[in-house]
């Protein structure tokens, strides 16, 4: 089923496994780096490095390692066992969280020590922990190094029947010896990163990514950021332009309206906060109430208007006569008291009134008249009063 070995059977020879371990580590840390110079990798490994014991298994049987990656979705770059003896082929085998099989390769292993192997090129994309596990094609060999350092509980041998064991189990039930270990694999892997560009319409609008600002010059704005990861955008409702001219957000060019969003990403995207443009209008009159002042999206039509005429209070203000709206003058020449403009830039409209003279004459009339009824009302009583006479 499964075999191991302690280091007390060739003490000599691990010791020298392990020095020729740490030198290719140095190598294939070099390697990597030369091949992915921009991206960052992380190498995963949970031994120390020093074997403890050997361990072989049945054909079809494998040990396994679950690795924990810090990220969302990983590319697994490289991969590599620690080959004790026996240098026979055997299966490269990956499981991804589920333990169902995502690759498999079977490599020949030239000489003991750490066998590196190169998968940067086969594109193997994994989400959360993985499993990288060697599987025995050749009963009993090649050798697999086992470290009991500093056990971390993530080893398992499966027997060719499917049945996982932990490392604990598995050394107990072959060796007799209750204690746990780690199987001598490692991975390198590095984040399965997508390109965003962020911009804005127009350029000086600001977006705000994850707290951070960037407009103007700043735009557009282009991350690489982990296939998995979520970020905050956030845009300004309005920005302001030239004096008369303003710039309210629309919308983002996938059909999201909100000035707040969260982004989670799953591949390369091109997003665009949109702005439409608006024009004030101001409508000045010092009477007849003016109305239609405001902001008006461009191209839009615009309506104004004021109340005429504009009547007098109190008899000294009757007497001066009454406004009546002329005309309108400034961004519109329209002669009627309700007009409109194209809004197709800032536009400043002013109302022209002229004095209606009309009202103070029938007023002087009416009065003049009532004075003259008055008086010939008092003519008549006085000639009354003289003819009476007292006996």
């Amino acid at each position: 089923m499964f075999c191991c070995h302690g280091k007390t059977k060739a003490p000599v020879a691990l010791a020298a496994l392990a020095m020729v371990s740490l030198v290719l580590s140095s190598q294939a840390l070099l390697a990597i780096s030369m091949i992915l110079p921009s991206q960052l990798s992380v190498a995963l490994a949970y031994d120390d490095g020093t074997p403890d014991r050997g361990w072989s298994g049945a054909v079809g049987a494998y040990a396994a390692v679950r690795f924990s990656p810090p990220l969302q979705s990983s590319r697994i770059l490289v991969v590599k066992y620690f080959i004790l003896q026996d240098l026979t082929e055997f299966s490269v085998l990956i499981l991804d969280s589920s333990r169902e099989p995502v690759y498999q390769r079977s490599v020949l292993p030239t000489e003991a020590g750490w066998c590196t192997l190169d998968l940067a090129g086969e594109n193997i994309v994994v989400t959360g922990e993985f499993y990288v596990a060697m599987k025995w094609l050749t009963e009993r060999v090649p050798w697999l190094g086992g470290d009991e350092t500093s056990p971390s509980g993530r080893s398992f041998f499966v027997s060719k029947t499917g049945y996982w064991y932990s490392y604990q189990e598995i050394s107990l039930e072959t060796s007799k010896v209750d204690k746990d270990g780690n199987y001598m694999i490692r991975a390198m892997v590095a984040p399965r990163l997508a390109q965003i560009v962020l911009q804005a319409e127009p350029s000086s609008a600001n977006i705000r990514v994850d707290g951070v600002s960037y407009s103007g010059q700043k735009l557009p704005a282009v991350f690489n950021w982990e296939i998995g990861s979520v970020h905050t955008l956030q845009v300004d409702p309005t920005v302001n332009g030239t004096p008369g001219v303003r710039y309210v957000f629309a919308q983002w060019n996938d059909g999201s309206k909100g000035i707040s969003r969260t982004l989670t990403v799953t591949q390369e995207t091109s997003l665009t906060a949109t702005f439409k443009t608006q024009y004030q209008l101001e409508v000045i009159s010092d009477l007849g109430n003016p109305e239609g002042a405001g902001w008006y999206d461009a191209g839009t039509e615009a309506t104004l208007s004021v109340t005429s005429p504009v009547s007098a209070d109190g008899l000294v203000e009757m007497l001066s006569g009454m406004h009546v709206f002329d005309h309108w003058s400034g961004d519109c020449a329209a002669t009627t008291e309700t007009a409109s403009v194209i809004m197709d830039g800032p536009k400043t409209v002013t109302a022209n009134w002229h004095a209606d003279n009309t009202m103070p004459y029938t007023v002087l009339a009416a009065i003049m008249a009532a004075t003259v009824v008055a008086l010939g009302f008092h003519v008549v009583r006085k000639r009354r009063s003289g003819d009476t006479r007292v006996y």
